[in-house]
């Protein structure tokens, strides 16, 4: 328990310090998330081991009691830095969406054939995070930020 906590310390150390480059930081918070979620396990069944032998609570004087061990606060962090982190990587393309029309304007060029490539980098960090948290079977957690992604890299 002691060195979970030390671990997931030293990863959100890393994170508020810049260490850890933009493109290292998703898979970084993924680790950590699941390294939060394993340890919000294990001390709700320790706590609730603990407090049906010794302090023979009932069920739901201990779901009350165990409610203070969500680790919420910490995982709210970490789901606003992925939001933030993958929004950041596809905003860079995001500058492209401006230049399409100015060249075609007064060029008498034909209109495009085929799609541009900054959707495609629009979209790459995206998927890419999708991917990854679905690997690791953190369908929760795509579910938290997906929308909030897709709503922010619509509003640029």
């Amino acid at each position: 328990m002691k060195a979970s906590a030390l671990l997931i310390s030293r990863y959100i150390g890393c994170l508020r310090s810049g260490i850890i480059e933009a493109n290292e930081a998703c898979p970084v918070i993924l680790n950590a998330y699941c390294d939060v979620n394993l340890a919000e396990l294990a001390t709700r069944q320790l706590l609730a081991e603990k407090m049906e032998n010794e302090l023979k609570m009932s069920a739901s004087q201990q779901e009350t009691f165990l409610k203070d061990f969500s680790w919420l606060l910490l995982k709210q962090e970490m789901e606003r830095k992925l939001v933030e982190t993958t929004v950041s990587a596809s905003i860079v393309s995001i500058s492209s969406v401006n230049e399409v029309p100015r060249l075609f304007r007064r060029t008498n060029r034909g209109v495009p054939t085929k799609r541009s490539d900054y959707v495609e980098n629009i979209l790459a960090p995206i998927a890419a995070l999708k991917t990854d948290v679905l690997n690791i079977h953190l369908g929760d957690l795509w579910e938290s930020v997906g929308p909030k992604i897709s709503s922010q890299v619509l509003l640029r």
